[in-house]
Formats: structure tokens, C-alpha cells, sequence
């Protein structure tokens, strides 16, 4: 990434990555590889980082949200994205720049998807077949470890997937934004076959969730928009209409391949839930 602008396309969205820093454009290159892209980007990121540290980490600001954008404004930290103008921009002192930037391009990242209809879900997605088994939960309740029991299979992400609508079906999207260093994820994408909102427990079963509940699981899991009160009524019926079409269910697992056998015969519509073990 020598060249100032670089062309970043997950899911399909593209952004133009603007960036003077030699380093931290060479930093942004190794990281965003798999996901580097040539052609045209209608979206444009400007990332300036000043010398010298800052008080505050994107991590920990509030999200101020304005006429369907975000802005921050603190000393030390000025930043913007308006999904509407197409750009975004941000301005920051840290010794950190790589990690702001990454939670940056997240939150980018969640308007561009909603914008286009779909939604950035915290969730592992691992593809069994041609589908795409998506599991959702807070931290620490597993999502890490089930991609990394994978067996085999393709993992889309252990952290961040996007979901976006096509023709009559829901397809995930794997994108770069994982919990765990050095994690491999298929640059790939799968229709949806099932949500699993994941529970550890010491048995292994499942729970169908009702459409009530599930859009509860999910909106608990959709970073960014969901702190929106002005998107709040539309994400809650962009989750009935993934559900409407897709399975959800509160898995009980053991940290152990056990659960496989039971996410695969959720995903058949004529699959009675039953206790495994």
C-alpha cells in the first residue's frame, strides 16, 4: 500500500483507503491483503494520524449519531463518516493507529451494509456444505471457539461477518475484522442456513428461538446501528425478514465438535430439535 490510495472491498462495498503515512499504509496493506481490490470505490476514507499520543480510544467514545452519519469530536480525536456524501474521514494522535483504524473501518463498515440493505452481525460464520451456519453471542461466549472447531470447514470470520440480501436469500460475507491474530477465514461467501445464539453449558442441545426472541439474539448482536434510535424500527424488521426465511436457535455446547451434528440437522427444514448425548 506504498500508494496513498488503496481500494478495500468487503462484502462488495468498496472504500478508497487515503492515507500519507508510508508506515501505516504498509501496516493497512498486510492486514487487509486477501481484501485489497483493484477498479472504481464510490466511498472514500481519509485516515490522518498526528504525532504523539491521545487520551481517548474509538473504542471507548460514545456514538454520536447526525442526519444518518457518525461524528466524534474530542481533543485529540475528529472524525466523521457520512454514508450519505460517500466519506468518511478521521483525524487522530495515537501510538495505536492501527487498531483505531481497524475500529474505524467497522464502524464504516456497519453503515455501508445497512445502506445496502444488509446488516454487520458480531458473529463466527463456518460454511457446512454450501450454507453458512452463523453464531451469535456476547464476548466470550464462544464464537472463537467454535470456528476454531471448525473441523475442516470454511470460516468466514470468529468475530465480524456481513449478512446482505440476494434475490430471494440471505448470503454471509466473510470479512477481515476477526477477534483472533492470525486467524484464517475463507475470503469467501455462503447463503445463510441457520443462527445459533451460542450458550456454554454442560450438554449439547438446542433450543428453537420464535421470532420474538430471536430478533432479541440478533439485535444484541449488530454493532453500531443498533445505538441508532433513528434505525432502531428498521433493523428490528430487517431482523423478522431474516427470520421470516432462516432457523434460529439457542445452542448449548460443549467446547468440543459434539454440537455439529445438531447445527447440520437444524438447517433442514423438517428437523425436530432433540437433546445430543
Amino acid at each position: 500500500m506504498a500508494d496513498p490510495g488503496q481500494k478495500l472491498t468487503i462484502a462488495g462495498l468498496s472504500v478508497e483507503l487515503l492515507c500519507q503515512d508510508s508506515c501505516l499504509a504498509g501496516s493497512l496493506a498486510r492486514r487487509y491483503q486477501d481484501f485489497i481490490s483493484t477498479g472504481a470505490a464510490d466511498f472514500t476514507v481519509r485516515l490522518e494520524f498526528l504525532p504523539g499520543e491521545s487520551q481517548f480510544s474509538l473504542h471507548d467514545l460514545p456514538l454520536n449519531f447526525r442526519r444518518g452519519g457518525l461524528t466524534f469530536d474530542y481533543p485529540g480525536c475528529q472524525g466523521r463518516i457520512d454514508p450519505h456524501g460517500r466519506q468518511a474521514a478521521l483525524v487522530m494522535r495515537s501510538g495505536q493507529s492501527l487498531q483505531q483504524v481497524e475500529y474505524f473501518l467497522r464502524l464504516v463498515y456497519a453503515l455501508l451494509a445497512y445502506e445496502a440493505g444488509g446488516l454487520l452481525l458480531h458473529a463466527a460464520a463456518v460454511v457446512q456444505g454450501e450454507r453458512a451456519c452463523v453464531f451469535i453471542g456476547h464476548s466470550g461466549s464462544g464464537k472463537s471457539t467454535v470456528a476454531r472447531l471448525a473441523a475442516g470447514n470454511r470460516v468466514l470470520n470468529d468475530d465480524m461477518v456481513i449478512l446482505l440480501p440476494d434475490s430471494k436469500r440471505w448470503v454471509v460475507h466473510a470479512t477481515p475484522f476477526w477477534n483472533l491474530p492470525g486467524s484464517s477465514i475463507a475470503i469467501t461467501q455462503a447463503a445463510l442456513g441457520g443462527i445459533f445464539s451460542l450458550v456454554q453449558d454442560r450438554r449439547v442441545f438446542l433450543d428453537p428461538l420464535g421470532i420474538a426472541s430471536g430478533i432479541a439474539e440478533m439485535l444484541a448482536s449488530l454493532p453500531v446501528v443498533s445505538a441508532d434510535p433513528q434505525r432502531s424500527a428498521q433493523l428490528i424488521q430487517r431482523c423478522q425478514v431474516v427470520l421470516a426465511q432462516i432457523p434460529c436457535y439457542r445452542l448449548h455446547f460443549l467446547p468440543d465438535p459434539s454440537f455439529w451434528s445438531l447445527v447440520i440437522a437444524a438447517m433442514d427444514t423438517n428437523f425436530e430439535p432433540a437433546e445430543n448425548g
